[in-house]
């Protein structure tokens, strides 16, 4: 079952009272809704706007049981219809009603929603999906670390690997292999780059 939030009005990226309210979008449609987000130390939660249906799906559109991570997908009335003249555009985003936002997240017991990142962003390694946020969150902890940008890697028996652009902080050089062995310590083995590249800029990176 999906479940329909409810949460008052507020404005954007203002902290009042201990909460944050920012914007949840799709990038590719423009859809800005509203949200309240609850700061967290892993982050924020967000709920959506009186009268807005979310529900957390798998790749066939199944609903995923709470805590899960899925395609974040929405409905309600004031959630776009289409777009202008494309139907093979709209039908690929709004399939039985409901919006595929593209973004990934999980759903709590309280109906909060933690977004994770991005669909299309996804990689998959040996059968496995890995979430680039995830591994970017881990990297940025990592004193050397200024910014990172994970992306997968073509690979022949793998699909895909995970490789890590990284931006060092001034006055550090750290090894690859010490960075892979950082993430290996906070994520599963097969979440961890198996190439880390040193870039001057994320801008070299590519995204």
């Amino acid at each position: 079952m999906c479940i329909r939030v409810r949460c008052s009005c507020a404005r954007a990226e203002v902290k009042l009272g201990g909460v944050y309210v920012c914007f949840l979008f799709q990038a590719e449609d423009g859809i800005r809704d509203l949200v309240r987000s609850r700061g967290l130390g892993d982050g924020y939660k967000r709920q959506a706007l009186d009268g807005i249906d979310i529900k957390i799906v798998d790749d066939e559109g199944r609903e995923l049981p709470r805590l899960e991570t899925g395609e974040v997908i929405i409905r309600g009335a004031n959630v776009m219809q289409g777009y202008y003249k494309d139907e093979a555009a709209t039908a690929s985003v709004i399939k039985d009603g409901w919006l595929h936002t593209g973004d990934l997240g999980r759903m709590d017991e309280e109906g909060y929603i933690f977004l994770t990142g991005r669909k299309k962003r996804m990689i998959i390694t040996s059968g496995f999906n890995v979430y680039p946020q995830e591994v970017e969150d881990v990297l940025r902890l990592h004193p050397a670390v200024a910014d990172v940008i994970v992306a997968g890697k073509e690979d022949l028996m793998r699909g895909e690997v995970v490789k890590a652009s990284v931006v060092l902080r001034q006055g550090h050089r750290p090894e690859e292999k010490e960075i892979i062995r950082y993430c290996k310590e906070y994520l599963s083995a097969y979440k961890a780059p198996r190439e880390v590249e040193f870039v001057t800029s994320l801008g070299t990176a590519g995204r």
